[in-house]
């Protein structure tokens, strides 16, 4: 599991995060003060050279918040805040209050079994 660092309390920002086997993908992160709810654009470019785009997704507590897509990427995502909240201000991933974390196909696989019994 890759703990994605670097983020800020700037309410647009986008970062290259590393995905696994020396990919990357550019995740883009929105907050919208309106709402008070971090979104995200991810774009992720496979190894045979076709492009994977999720728009809009909303960041929240979830083992694997990109589960609908395991069979289109070989990633998943954990978004944490230890406190059973949701990430809802600004700074909560430059203060470290709520984390991005990237999961490795072999992490999905194992988190899916311990939580909710997939195979």
């Amino acid at each position: 599991m890759i703990t994605i660092t670097g983020i800020t309390s700037n309410p647009i920002q986008t970062l290259r995060i590393p995905v696994g086997n020396g990919s990357r993908a550019t995740m883009k992160l929105i907050y919208r003060a309106t709402s008070q709810m971090w979104f995200m654009d991810l774009a992720y470019t496979k190894s045979n050279g076709t492009h994977f785009t999720i728009n809009g997704i909303r960041l929240c507590n979830n083992i694997n918040l990109l589960r609908q897509y395991r069979n289109r990427i070989p990633f998943g995502m954990l978004i944490f805040c230890p406190d059973e909240t949701e990430p809802f201000l600004i700074n909560d991933f430059s203060t470290g209050r709520c984390t991005i974390n990237i999961l490795t196909q072999a992490e999905v696989d194992q988190i899916e079994a311990a939580f909710i019994g997939a195979s």
